[in-house]
C-alpha cells in the first residue's frame, strides 16, 4: 500500500497519527508490518494540538510476537511542549506498555544545550524522558 495514514486511539481519544509512503504486510508465523520508506508519527495533546513528532527512515512492527515497533536509521523525536529534540540510531516503541526506549547512544538538544547518553526510556507521549547514563556538555544561562 502507498501513502497511508493511520490513527491511534485509546478509549475513543486520538493520540497519534502515523504517516508513511509505503507499508508492506506479511502474514504467517512471522507476521509483521514493514514501513521500508520510514514513518512520521505525530502525537497529540488531549486538545489535539501537536505534542511530539517521531520520525525514522525504517520501521517494522512485529505483530506475530508482540505489539512492538522497531525504528532505525535517523530516528528523531521532537517534543514541542518541552522543546527537546532527541536523535538516536534505533528505538523500540512498545505500544502495549505505551513506552519507547533505546539502548544505543543518544544525542539530546534542549534549551539548556546539548547532552549525550547511552540510551533513553520514555512514555510514548514523551512526557517523562529518562536518559540512561547521561554525559557530555550542557550550556546554561546565567539569567534567573
Amino acid at each position: 500500500m502507498n501513502d497511508i495514514i493511520l490513527y491511534k486511539s485509546d478509549k475513543g481519544e486520538v493520540y497519534a497519527r502515523l504517516q508513511s509512503k509505503t507499508v508492506q504486510y506479511f502474514s504467517g508465523d512471522s507476521s509483521r508490518t514493514v514501513f521500508p520508506q520510514g514513518i512520521n508519527v505525530l502525537f497529540y495533546n488531549k486538545d489535539l494540538t501537536d505534542k511530539a513528532n517521531l520520525t525514522a527512515r525504517y520501521a517494522i512492527n512485529y505483530t506475530a510476537t508482540s505489539n512492538v515497533v522497531y525504528l532505525r536509521d535517523s530516528v528523531r523525536i521532537i517534543n514541542f511542549n518541552s522543546k527537546d529534540t532527541i536523535y538516536c540510531k534505533d528505538l523500540y516503541w512498545n505500544q502495549d506498555e505505551k513506552k519507547v526506549y533505546s539502548h544505543k547512544p543518544i544525542r539530546r538538544y534542549n534549551e539548556g544545550g546539548e547532552s549525550f547518553g547511552d540510551g533513553m526510556v520514555s512514555n510514548e507521549q514523551f512526557d517523562s524522558v529518562t536518559v540512561i547514563r547521561p554525559h557530555g556538555k550542557e550550556n546554561f544561562s546565567d539569567e534567573e
